[in-house]
């Protein structure tokens, strides 16, 4: 009978026949003391991403739950289609205690990640969320960083993180299963910065504890569009998750205010040079 996994390991692929293999290899690489399962969802890629993820779900059937999504069911988020319909059912599709998150051109730095991060909310059971730093380039380190950084994890109660707008990076995230109420609500669907709005939720939720060292390295994909983009896309598209966060998780009137201000004063620099 296959063991119930402590923690779904959620990976979105899309486009990345350059990278995927090493992402999955940088999971099946952890080594913990309890089942973890990896859920990947392919998004109907056009370059080998998906016969790339298909090879590894069939080698590794006992740990890979493949998801192959179709185009049709994208979701447009401010007139662009996008992938939010493959991170949503990935995480619907979740049999874990914890969620960890990893984009299909990123990957893991140190084969304790996952059982450090267990430890660390197993340890802390006020905390929602774990994370730590992150390395970010075009190319990956070529070693395991494992032990080569001081581990100092610091935790932050939920009343501490009202100012916080982030934490690490999405690629060392790792979380409590208890996302039905942010799936039920729009900001899941209409929201366009889906780890804006994540955060958001978090905090809502518990505490933060946060390691001050690499475990992840997210890789500045020229390809991808968060790259590409341009500063009226982003400003549009941090002007309608501040919204969303407002309208449907916070719901706190000065936090809208004061975000709106920062906004504003953020425009305002970048028009002037």
């Amino acid at each position: 009978m296959k063991e119930q996994p402590l923690v779904s390991v959620c990976i979105p692929a899309f486009q990345h026949a350059s990278f995927i293999s090493e992402c999955l290899e940088s999971v099946l690489a952890q080594q913990t003391n309890f089942a973890f399962e990896i859920i990947l969802g392919e998004d109907d890629s056009k370059d080998g991403t998906r016969e790339i993820c298909q090879r590894y779900a069939y080698q590794y059937p006992e740990k890979i739950r493949l998801f192959l999504r179709k185009d049709k069911d994208k979701i447009s988020l401010l007139g662009r289609k996008s992938g939010r319909t493959n991170y949503l059912e990935n995480f619907r599709s979740a049999n874990g205690k914890y969620i960890a998150m990893l984009d299909g051109d990123d990957c893991w730095l140190s084969h304790d990640k996952l059982q450090k991060q267990v430890e660390l909310l197993e340890d802390n059971p006020d905390a929602f969320l774990c994370s730590s730093e992150y390395l970010m380039a075009s190319k990956t380190p070529e070693k395991d960083l494992s032990g080569q950084f001081t581990f100092t994890p610091r935790f932050f109660p939920k009343d501490r993180l009202d100012t916080m707008s982030y934490s690490g990076h999405v690629s060392n995230w790792m979380f409590r299963n208890d996302l039905g109420e942010f799936l039920s609500s729009p900001a899941a669907t209409k929201g366009p910065i889906l780890d804006l709005l994540l955060f958001s939720y978090f905090k809502t939720k518990g505490g933060l504890v946060h390691w001050d060292c690499p475990s992840s390295f997210y890789r500045k994909n020229e390809k991808s569009y968060h790259v590409q983009k341009g500063l009226k896309s982003r400003n549009k598209e941090l002007f309608w998750s501040a919204w969303y966060q407002f309208r449907y998780i916070h719901r706190d009137p000065i936090k809208w205010l004061r975000l709106m201000g920062y906004l504003g004063k953020k425009v305002l620099r970048q028009y002037s040079n």
